[in-house]
């Protein structure tokens, strides 16, 4: 698992380095993945929380029945309009659930790309202090 806090704490002294205004981008970036990280943090505070996971079970359930009616009932017990109000309530229920997903892949993938800027600038520390 990725420390998160400790990623920002990367990207800051990374942020702090970059003292070239020649480069503005690669601050840009920087404050761009900052920003990921900071999201990727409320996420997992907010599916902690008791109220959300209320939700998020429930949604869990109802998409289980949504997918077994879909599958299950033919077109003449289901007409085409109740079928499109269950995609459309489907395809929200999964967007949402997607809000409070796994924010661990995001989080390698930052960290991996902080780590290749410390790599960088640390072989090229000259190109980028006054």
């Amino acid at each position: 698992m990725i420390n998160k806090k400790r990623t920002i704490q990367n990207i800051d002294n990374l942020i702090a380095k970059f003292t070239d205004p020649a480069y503005p981008e690669d601050v840009d970036n920087l404050r761009g993945w900052r920003s990921q990280v900071e999201r990727a943090i409320e996420k997992d505070s907010l599916k902690k929380k008791t109220s959300i996971k209320l939700i998020t079970d429930k949604l869990k359930e109802d998409l289980v029945e949504m997918n077994l009616l879909l599958l299950n009932q033919k077109s003449e017990k289901l007409p085409d309009n109740q079928r499109d109000l269950l995609l459309d309530k489907k395809a929200y229920a999964i967007w949402f659930l997607g809000l409070f997903g796994n924010t661990d892949e995001e989080m390698k993938d930052i960290d991996k790309k902080v780590k290749e800027e410390e790599e960088h600038f640390e072989d090229n520390k000259e190109n980028f202090t006054n």
